[in-house]
């Protein structure tokens, strides 16, 4: 625990420690792209995560523990987001060592692999395989899985719980509380653009 307590702190001092939503998918980013080529880097991110209790039967947060089986005398859920995540690439890359990368920055994969999943690239990617005819295009290398985080692993997640917590003290119903996040690099932006006009020339 210790261990990973340093890590993830030391992350923080070379990343920054994020205060919102947009500034923990800019984190996730960076750690896994931490020590790689240019050529492996996330280019672009999504998540659409809910508040609540989040299993943790494969993770857990760093100060918990895993319940593979559900023993009664461990807990069987943490507070956290659960939900999905969409991660865009260039060039070829195994779904297991990204979702590997991926949860160096504790944040955890689940069931997924590779494609769009009906993700925001889903129309993009038809696109490209409309127009070139490749059904891989190594300008956009689409991932998806189920993904879940743990509010005690980052410090500014502890404002929904509260949140929550002041819904029942008011006696009033506790709120539903969403994050979706959206990023996608200057690179890749460019380059759809690029794409983009292309097909329009090719309808004219």
């Amino acid at each position: 625990m210790i261990a990973r307590l340093k890590i993830r702190d030391d992350f923080f001092k070379l990343y920054g420690e994020p205060t919102t939503m947009e500034e923990l998918a800019m984190f996730v980013v960076n750690v896994s792209n931490h020590n790689q080529p240019d050529s492996q880097h996330i280019h672009g991110i999504c998540w659409d995560v809910n508040y609540g209790f989040v299993s943790n039967s494969h993770s857990s947060p760093i100060r918990g523990v895993r319940n593979w089986g559900g023993k009664p005398d461990l807990p069987r859920s943490y507070d956290g987001f659960y939900g999905r995540v969409w991660v865009r690439k260039k060039n070829e890359d195994k779904f297991m060592l990204l979702s590997d990368r991926i949860e160096k920055s504790f944040t955890y994969t689940g069931t997924g692999g590779g494609g769009s999943y009906r993700g925001p690239w889903s129309d993009l990617e038809s696109k490209y395989i409309k127009y070139t005819g490749q059904v891989y295009n190594e300008k956009l290398r689409l991932f998806s899985w189920d993904y879940r985080f743990y509010t005690d692993d980052f410090p500014f997640l502890i404002k929904f719980e509260e949140e929550k917590l002041i819904a029942r003290m008011q006696g009033k119903k506790e709120p539903k509380i969403n994050s979706k996040v959206f990023w996608e690099s200057d690179e890749v932006k460019k380059e759809d653009d690029a794409f983009n006009k292309e097909i329009l020339l090719l309808n004219d």
